[in-house]
């Protein structure tokens, strides 16, 4: 497995996964200033639901490039998270942070069609 990202205040680590599936969408790499590097999310394509994915530093640069539609292999740490939003609701998820990510195709093959 790739290199192990130090989990940010609210996330607690849960299991080790390995995830096969289409990103749903492109993944835009944003600047985190509290931790000193880049991060990006998008979301892998699991039969008719998606699990949300979160990468930093050299992998969300990685992840990034990736167009909609890649099939990849994502492996990582399942993690919960909880937080407060503004107007003081509390929400909380599960996703993965991403440790190392490998393209297997440009895009997910269009289904074809019986005649």
């Amino acid at each position: 497995m790739g290199k192990r990202w130090p989990l940010p205040d609210g996330m607690k680590p849960s299991a080790e996964v390995t995830l096969v599936g289409a990103l749903s969408r492109q993944a835009v790499a944003n600047s985190a200033p509290a931790r000193g590097e880049d991060i990006a999310r998008t979301a892998v394509q699991q039969g008719d639901g998606e699990i949300q994915v979160v990468a930093f530093g050299e992998t969300a640069a990685v992840l990034s490039c990736l167009s909609a539609g890649s099939v990849v292999e994502i492996a990582g740490q399942l993690v919960f998270r909880q937080w407060t939003t503004g107007q003081g609701k509390p929400r909380e998820k599960f996703e993965v942070v991403v440790d190392e990510v490998k393209q297997l195709a440009a895009r997910k093959p269009a289904m074809e069609v019986a005649s």
